[in-house]
């Protein structure tokens, strides 16, 4: 014993980790608190054995002690592999190890034993990368095979999706379900999966077969999809296998659907249609694009059967189209817009802000309309860049248009005394009110009926999560009769709940503060309005 004292007193790391096999149970209990105390890592592979092969109960309890002490990614992975086995006592004390370190690594494992413990697949999934490791160590354990099948593949479907992998026992189990995991599974078993009995499994092996990049899978692949889209076959696989195909740069699947778009079939070319968004490759893409910018001559919904798939691909359709913006015809420049406004991509204010310095004026209207539009603080900065560059005009009735209240700000910068209001709009206690309607309405004599009518006089915005609102007046008219109007959500879908009107005194050239207010007792809006040098109204 004194002789592991003296290799603790000289940090002797290697030494102490020859004593963790010492014959004396004392030695090695005391051998396993040294090397805690000295937190080395390279202590870690030595008490990983330890804790493995040794059966003293002491020496298994201070062994963790020690890996917790050093806790570095080696010792968490040593921890998790104590997490999964079968001696409920080591279970125990890992696990409140791994509570006791302060690394992401040491919390994602508990919460992949935690899920797994509850069969809560979601809340696994909902972990994401940061449970791989802990997944990996989970499908090696011992636990892991004594589960049910059911709940096995369960858990390896999760795992594999999450970039998990799966042992290499486990191959036949997850081609069944088609799960392929590359180094784990063959080419031998994606031309099985091809001719599998189940569709899930031939598609999953279609697109894996597609993503190896090897030319030869052509031929296996193309006689896939003609068998799919004969009578009988299996649409979800023809969608795969011609997906592959584009991808291996053979286009014979997309040509076959767009024959069937160009061809006198509706229906056919209806589905054509949705097929070519499905398979969602840059030659699908392109197809479905050209067939809108140059239509044949065709029934009017046709065409909007092509819209509606490329409007369903999202940002993808974007990033295959994109070289476009440059296209010498304008009427692909103009459809191009349509398409970005409608893909929800993340640079859309951005590509849009380059259209609207296209030469042409027309294209440059459709941009800024679209930037407008989107009604986004990027959108609204991205027409205030392009103040300098189109005409003045248009900037400013975009930006009047939107009801940001970065907007407001470009707006009065460009036009110090455009009339705007921005304010918030809160119940009786206070309560801000979210997701509310609010619009300025303008008194209006219509000479042929002889009525007065309320028209709008600004754009209608929806309140905030605190109740805030922005709003610009592009009326001139200082003897006009403005009204604030408020209108409540409906419980039925599509229409308007219960509306509030009121005068709104407002000072023109000026930026008004607003606030309003719902005075349920009286059933009216009351409103409070302030100008920016602080004048109350």
């Amino acid at each position: 014993m004194q002789h592991v004292e003296q290799m603790l007193s000289r940090g002797d790391v290697r030494g102490l980790c020859r004593a963790l096999r010492d014959r004396n149970p004392l030695i090695r209990r005391r051998a396993a608190q040294a090397l805690g105390e000295i937190k080395q890592p390279a202590s870690v592979p030595h008490l990983a054995r330890a804790l493995d092969k040794d059966k003293d109960q002491y020496v298994l309890r201070w062994t963790i002690d020690a890996l917790q002490a050093v806790g570095d990614q080696a010792a968490i992975d040593v921890l998790t592999t104590a997490l999964f086995g079968a001696d409920r006592q080591i279970v125990t004390l890992a696990s409140q190890a791994l509570a006791a370190i302060p690394a992401p690594q040491a919390e994602s494992a508990l919460r992949v034993k935690d899920a797994l413990v509850r069969t809560n697949m979601t809340a696994l999934a909902e972990i994401g990368e940061e449970a791989r490791r802990a997944l990996e160590i989970a499908l090696n354990s011992r636990q892991f095979d004594a589960w049910p099948s059911g709940k096995q593949k369960q858990v390896l479907n999760v795992a594999v999706e999450l970039g998990a992998r799966p042992p290499q026992r486990y191959t036949r189990e997850l081609a069944g379900t088609g799960q392929f995991v590359s180094g784990l599974h063959t080419i031998g078993d994606l031309m099985a999966g091809l001719r599998n009995k189940k569709p899930n499994v031939r598609a999953a092996a279609a697109e894996k077969l597609g993503a190896t990049g090897q030319p030869w899978a052509r031929f296996l692949l193309y006689n896939r999809f003609r068998h799919e889209v004969r009578s009988g076959g299996e649409r979800s696989v023809a969608v795969a296998a011609a997906r592959a195909l584009d991808q291996l740069g053979d286009e014979r699947a997309t040509a076959h659907y767009k024959q069937l778009l160009y061809g006198t079939d509706a229906q056919q070319a209806a589905e054509a249609a949705r097929t070519l968004g499905e398979i969602g490759t840059q030659g699908a893409i392109r197809a479905l694009f050209w067939f809108a910018a140059d239509p044949p001559p065709s029934p009017v919904y046709r065409t909007t059967q092509v819209l509606t798939a490329l409007e369903n691909i999202g940002p993808a359709a974007v990033d295959a189209l994109r070289e476009l913006i440059d296209h010498q015809s304008k009427p692909v420049r103009l459809m191009l817009i349509g398409v970005i406004l409608r893909s929800e991509h993340p640079e859309m204010a951005t590509l849009l802000g380059q259209m609207g310095r296209d030469a042409d004026p027309g294209v440059q209207r459709a941009a800024l309309d679209g930037l407008a539009d989107l009604d986004t603080p990027a959108a609204a900065e991205m027409l205030h860049q392009l103040a300098d560059d189109v005409p003045h005009d248009w900037v400013i009735r975009a930006l009047a248009s939107m009801t940001q209240s970065e907007s407001l700000v470009y707006l009065r910068n460009l036009v110090p005394d455009f009339t705007t209001l921005s304010g918030i709009l809160v119940e009786d206690n206070g309560e801000p009110l979210a997701n509310v309607f609010v619009q300025v309405v303008r008194e209006h004599w219509v000479e042929e009926r002889e009525v007065w009518e309320w028209l709008a006089a600004s754009a209608r915005t929806e309140t905030g999560p605190e109740g805030q609102f922005a709003l610009a007046l592009p009326i001139a008219e200082s003897d006009a009769t403005i009204r604030a109007k408020v209108v409540l959500p409906s419980l039925q879908d599509g229409k308007d709940g219960e509306t509030f009107m009121a005068d709104l005194p407002l000072e023109y050239g000026k930026d008004n503060q607003v606030k309003m207010r719902i005075d349920r007792f009286f059933s009216r809006l009351v409103i409070t309005t302030t100008q920016e040098h602080g004048d109350l109204l």
